[in-house]
């Protein structure tokens, strides 16, 4: 009997010690992943909205220096070029950065400022960091070391681009004030849990501690920072783990945007140690099975509220979304993390978002992006959220986004981030967010129309006018090609002034414009110089009513200064025959040409090419 009670005593104290044991393992492993779940939350949290606020910079500086290059291509004066700077700078600053000095550069061996700011006469571009790195990295978006600005004490981070493959650059400076908000939101440094964004020669871009801003931790790896951070610029990557000074710590790290590294470092230790002294108690007290359980039940109430917690840190996270959806491309299931209500509500029972698991996703998206989305946006939308293409269009980047119109005619953004991928490269998950961007795309769309328009009259400026007739040639429209010369006038700038030159200028582009269609063309070339084109008109009957227009309205023009003086044009015109096609130069010879006989006889002529 003592030997069978020996024996049931250690079975039951073995089977004990194996739960124990078993129970430990799992805790290690739950508690593991929680810590890299949450490391790796904050990390993507933290990097959409870093990537966020960096890609307004970036579209910014891609946008403004493909203008600018444009401008320049055109034949752009500095002037034009600085005035346009200058507007631009204004808008940047109004709507975008409030801390940012706004657009500058180093065009045609000349510095630029848009801000107004006039540099020292020893002051040379050519030798500021700014320049040198864009030389380096020519005709690529360039990030440039962020640095203090002595004036505000805010810390500055220079985007950069040549235009082209020349030697002219364009830069802007942006405030990393968001960006160091950002990371101090989501850091617990009480917690043992420290976010910082690094570049890739170890500096230190933010942090919690504000003080080691600017710090190269590679020239002190004795330090935990500077010897995790080797770690991640010598090639690590994703999770992992490590020790430094005997204790543990649990890193999660992603590269993004200009070679820039996000770290999440949590201090492991605390948490494996208290594992430890509850293995050597529950070792100790085997045979107190509702310890045991207690344990058991603490755990998986625990995880739950773990579980819960990164829900609500996503969700808080999601807060500058319309609306935020996880979508598990395998299994074909979506969650919404984050409902526009007011969307939501538009939509018909079958179709609504739901915070629960539903199959079908793709066609979940299709019919609801059907009703949500404008006639002309459909075909785009529909391209955009089609799972079965992801893997290709995504293959060179993490995120992808698309501007359409939604169904109130508002400007939104569609946002595809890369949550997993399988160990053959294929995505499995992803987050599907929305945005509203009316305001900001007007404000582009702004930006845009100030670098087509022609500033002193109104019309299009050459470059804008002349890509749209050769588009109209390219697509082989028939129309009516014009070139306009205002005769003698230099003589009028020389005798009334260039004010008054300027009013001629600007009513012989008014008469031009309303002696022509909405829909077409009309364009000033440059100085006294203007052009037309008339889609569809292909002879000189038709033509002539836009001649005969165009005669009337300068006859009309009433200019006081002028003391009478009548405005006299030479004008050329050529046709564009789709059965009979042509370059646009040659169109434009043609009518050069004809403006030219023009030019032989006295008064106002129009010239047809023969």
């Amino acid at each position: 009997m003592g030997i069978g009670n020996l024996v049931g005593t250690l079975l039951m104290a073995l089977f004990f010690v194996s739960l124990s044991i078993i129970f430990y393992v799992f805790l290690n492993a739950s508690i593991k992943e929680n810590i890299m779940n949450r490391d790796m939350l904050m990390a993507k949290e933290s990097i959409a909205l870093y990537e966020r606020y960096l890609a307004k910079g970036m579209d910014l500086v891609e946008f403004e220096s493909d203008q600018i290059y444009s401008m320049i291509n055109r034949g752009v004066d500095h002037e034009v070029l600085l005035t346009h700077m200058t507007a631009a700078t204004g808008i940047i600053i109004e709507n975008y950065d409030g801390d940012s000095t706004g657009l500058y550069g180093y065009i045609g061996g000349e510095y630029m400022d848009g801000s107004g700011w006039i540099p020292d006469d020893d002051y040379d571009p050519t030798a500021r960091p700014w320049y040198r790195s864009a030389m380096v990295h020519r005709g690529k978006l360039t990030f440039v070391d962020p640095y203090l600005d002595a004036q505000t004490g805010t810390i500055m981070l220079t985007l950069v681009k040549t235009l082209g493959g020349s030697s002219d650059v364009v830069a802007l400076d942006m405030s990393l004030t968001d960006i160091q908000e950002i990371t101090e939101s989501h850091s617990d440094v009480s917690g043992g849990q420290v976010l910082m964004l690094v570049d890739s020669s170890g500096t230190v871009i933010a942090h919690p501690d504000k003080g080691v801003i600017g710090f190269n931790y590679l020239d002190n790896q004795q330090s935990l920072e500077g010897f995790i951070i080797s770690l991640v610029t010598q090639g690590k990557s994703g999770h992992f783990e490590t020790m430094f000074a005997g204790e543990q710590y649990m890193v999660y790290t992603e590269k993004l945007a200009g070679s820039w590294y996000c770290i999440s470092v949590t201090e492991a230790g605390d948490s494996f140690r208290i594992l430890h002294i509850l293995l050597a108690i529950t070792a100790i007290v085997i045979i107190i099975t509702l310890f045991i359980c207690s344990l058991l039940f603490i755990n998986l109430t625990q995880g739950k509220a773990d579980n819960d917690a990164l829900n609500q840190r996503l969700s808080s996270a999601a807060d500058i979304y319309m609306s935020v959806h996880d979508i598990d491309i395998v299994n074909d299931t979506v969650y919404a993390i984050k409902i526009d209500d007011k969307e939501n509500d538009y939509l018909p029972n079958p179709v609504k978002a739901r915070k629960e698991i539903q199959d079908m996703a793709q066609e979940h998206l299709y019919s609801a992006m059907d009703l949500l989305t404008d006639e002309m946006s459909k075909p785009m939308i529909h391209d955009f959220v089609n799972l079965s293409t992801l893997d290709e269009r995504m293959s060179e980047s993490n995120t992808i986004t698309l501007e359409y119109l939604n169904h109130k005619n508002e400007w939104c953004r569609a946002r595809f981030i890369l949550s997993e991928k399988d160990e053959d490269g294929r995505i499995t998950d992803v987050l599907l967010l929305f945005e509203q961007i009316d305001a900001e795309k007007r404000n582009r769309d702004k930006l845009l129309y100030l670098s087509e328009t022609d500033a002193m009259t109104g019309i299009s400026n050459r470059g804008s006018g002349e890509r749209k007739i050769k588009d109209y040639v390219t697509q082989g429209q028939s129309g009516m090609f014009m070139l306009i010369d205002i005769d003698k006038f230099k003589s009028i700038n020389d005798n009334f002034g260039h004010n008054v030159g300027d009013l001629v200028i600007i009513a012989v582009a008014q008469a031009l414009k309303n002696a022509f269609r909405s829909t077409d063309v009309v364009m000033r070339l440059g100085g006294d110089e203007f052009a037309a084109f008339a889609r569809g008109v292909v002879d000189r009957e038709a033509a002539g009513y836009i001649v005969d227009r165009l005669l009337s309205n300068l006859a009309s023009i009433d200019i006081p200064e002028l003391e009478g003086r009548e405005i006299l044009i030479s004008a050329g015109v050529s046709f564009y025959h789709s059965d009979d096609p042509i370059s646009f130069d040659e169109l434009y010879t043609r009518a050069d040409h004809s403006t030219y006989k023009s030019k032989e006889r006295a008064g106002t002529c129009v010239t047809f090419f023969e």
